[in-house]
């Protein structure tokens, strides 16, 4: 019996159609902030505006690298998976029911959007005039994930998130490729830090998420995953009315205790009381109408 594999927007199946396809994947690792340095804890400094109070670097805490390119199709459809594209652990429900084992490891890559054809694609497809015909089979925007059904280092089978179809419901066997695992790795130039932008019109000082993740600076929602697995949004900039000190500013992974400032240059004198511990955090980043997010 073929082993299912579906996308978590799977479609689910009337009753007295067949028995219903339930998502396997129900988690990625997610990114974490790195443990921020605890000596810092109770130090005043002064920073002026547009200076960096503390940061912290970004942990992707488990990924896998191929060592070439998946030569088979998945469902008829280039995967387009490269020893350049990073495939993060996924979390698998029920992986007995799907017919893997414990030591059985998958990964995924990023969603990607297809092409009408490749929608298409599946054993019901037929070509007429170079189109591809036939039911769409899969979402617009799909996720390839591979399975190293041992644990031994190589990926032998491979499923498509956002299959529509039970015809594409399920995983298939490709030509073995093996991959490097990647545990704890902090990426050059991924950080989150705390900056102070000045002083706004309305409000008095004001603090800031920034994030590096492509190579510029960036103002960040930043949302952390609580001790439930819930995620919350922490303010993205927090200020204060006026000049009253001191005042204390609660910015989720971190606090810090404003105690005064100069009207002269604008710097201000402020404590740590919290600094960044290993935490899984979301980080959406605007720029312009387009919004990009990081997990």
């Amino acid at each position: 019996m073929k082993r299912l594999a579906v996308s978590l927007a799977a479609l689910m199946f009337a009753v007295g159609s067949g028995p219903q396809i339930s998502p396997p994947v129900t988690g990625f690792s997610k990114l974490h902030t790195a443990p921020g340095d605890a000596a810092i804890v109770g130090t005043q400094r002064v920073v002026r505006p547009g200076e960096v109070l503390f940061g912290t670097t970004l942990v992707q805490p488990d990924l896998a690298l191929l060592s070439r390119r998946v030569t088979s199709k998945v469902h008829g459809i280039d995967p387009q998976l490269s020893p350049l594209t990073s495939l993060r652990r996924a979390t698998v429900a029920m992986p007995n029911r799907f017919g893997l084992t414990l030591s059985a490891m998958t990964y995924c890559a990023k969603p990607r959007p297809l092409s009408g054809d490749e929608r298409r694609s599946g054993p019901a497809t037929v070509t007429v005039e170079g189109r591809s015909k036939g039911p769409v089979n899969f979402n617009a925007e799909v996720t390839f994930c591979l399975i190293d059904e041992t644990g031994d280092g190589t990926f032998e089978r491979a499923f498509v998130m956002g299959a529509r179809t039970r015809d594409v419901a399920f995983d298939v066997a490709i030509t073995p490729v093996a991959y490097t695992r990647l545990e704890n790795l902090t990426v050059p130039n991924r950080y989150l830090r705390l900056e102070y932008s000045g002083t706004g019109s309305v409000f008095g000082p004001v603090i800031r998420y920034k994030s590096n993740i492509d190579g510029v600076d960036k103002e960040a929602a930043l949302f952390v995953y609580d001790d439930k697995g819930v995620l919350q949004l922490v303010d993205a900039r927090k200020g204060i009315r006026g000049n009253t000190f001191p005042k204390v500013l609660d910015l989720g992974p971190v606090q810090i205790t404003l105690l005064a400032r100069d009207p002269a240059t604008g710097a201000i004198t402020y404590r740590v009381d919290r600094t960044f511990a290993y935490r899984e955090v979301q980080i959406n980043v605007s720029d312009g109408a387009y919004t990009t997010t990081y997990y």
